[in-house]
């Protein structure tokens, strides 16, 4: 249940990009909108996009950023461009970010996931740059893929951005049968004129919707430069501190205020105030502060991870140990049923082994394979057939290989 702020938010975000479908002018668009919101006409500023709708809510710290871009893309695709799927680029500012917001995403029981789910029927997509260098063609057609990255990963002035842009032979499939007007502005080889199949291409072609977390941190040339080559569809950003002067400003489409966070009860922290006059002094106290806390929450994350793993091996070895002794009555002297052995070993099938097969369906859709997909395909065939076996269609019994 999204927070009376949220949902006011998102419906402000909905009415804009409607106008501007209907206009096809988000100068106007974003006139009207912001004439409702703050009783004055905003000055919209196209930072260089020509009529692509680039704005900014603003949400102060804790007000639920992430789970709003969630509902953010839906809207777009609904509102703006009326597509089934769409290629969405999720620009966050640091590694411990994305990992973070990639983490969310991939998990199907997450609220920002849901999300998702919910809108496009569970044909949603969560991808790293490296691993949407394999993407196919067929999975952009019929998936809403997400592809989460820092803004260093498209950056042609850094190492690890010149990879997109790089030769791709997985990624020539994009390329077949292009119309002459879309080959027009693709990135292409200096001797032959022909179209690089890169990641950044594929981005170009599908015309992406961009959502931008802590959106203060990307308003630089660099950054409009970058977005431009990418050929985004629209630009939704997020920050609890747009910058709201000078030619790089951002046009600010709605603001919540830390006054309505605290009417929702959203602001549970005590806050202490430490006054240091100098403010290299402040400075230094805050990073090593800061520093502090991250030591503290990863410290939490191993510990709640380890716990969960510590869990699932206890269970899992007490299960197993169970059906491998039932398995073997000649051995153990002991006789059970069969459907007893179904019980015990469909747990450690698909919730303690539940991770081999999300590993093993993330490498089938980028045509890839591990030892996770032979883990898989080998404990899962066992027990099936031992199924089978119960209703006497096959003879034999391997609930035991299943999950030992």
């Amino acid at each position: 249940m999204l927070k009376i702020y949220q949902q006011k938010t998102l419906d402000v975000l909905s009415n804009y990009l409607h106008r501007c479908a209907i206009y096809k002018d988000v100068k106007r668009a974003y006139a009207e909108t912001t004439l409702e919101e703050f009783k004055q006409e905003g000055i919209y500023n196209d930072a260089g996009f020509a009529n692509i709708p680039y704005v900014c809510l603003r949400l102060p710290t804790g007000g639920g950023k992430t789970i709003l871009a969630s509902h953010s893309i839906p809207i777009a695709c609904k509102e703006l461009l009326a597509r089934d799927f769409s290629l969405v680029i999720w620009l966050v500012p640091s590694n411990a970010i994305l990992e973070q917001t990639f983490n969310c995403l991939q998990d199907n029981n997450h609220p920002y996931r849901q999300v998702l789910n919910e809108y496009f029927n569970g044909n949603v997509e969560i991808l790293k740059v490296e691993d949407a260098r394999s993407i196919s063609k067929g999975s952009l057609q019929s998936n809403t893929t997400v592809i989460i990255s820092t803004f260093a990963s498209w950056r042609v002035d850094r190492t690890e951005g010149r990879k997109v842009y790089e030769e791709n032979g997985n990624l020539s499939s994009h390329f077949v049968n292009l119309k002459p007007e879309q080959k027009e502005k693709l990135e292409k080889f200096k001797e032959s004129n022909l179209e690089i199949p890169s990641l950044a291409n594929v981005v170009y072609l599908n015309h992406p919707i961009f959502i931008i977390d802590e959106a203060h941190n990307a308003r630089t040339e660099l950054t409009f430069e970058v977005l431009k080559r990418l050929n985004p569809s629209c630009i939704v950003e997020f920050t609890a501190t747009p910058k709201t002067k000078g030619s790089d400003r951002s046009n600010v489409l709605y603001s919540v205020s830390a006054a309505d966070l605290k009417d929702e009860d959203m602001i549970k922290m005590p806050i202490e105030l430490l006054a240091i006059p100098d403010w290299q002094k402040t400075i230094s106290s805050a990073v090593k502060k800061q520093q502090e806390l991250e030591l503290i929450t990863k410290e939490e994350e191993k510990t709640k991870e380890l716990k969960i793993l510590k869990n699932k091996v206890i269970i899992s070895s007490v299960l197993s140990t169970l059906v491998f002794i039932g398995s073997f009555p000649e051995w153990f002297g002991i006789k059970v049923d069969t459907m007893v052995l179904l019980i015990l070993s469909t747990p450690v099938q698909f919730w303690i082994g539940k991770d081999f097969y999300l590993a093993t369906w993330s490498g089938l859709k980028n045509r890839a394979a591990s030892m996770d997909t032979l883990i898989a395909i080998g404990t899962t065939s066992a027990y099936f057939y031992s199924v089978l076996s119960m209703f006497g269609i096959v003879e034999g019994m391997y609930f035991d290989t299943a999950v030992v």
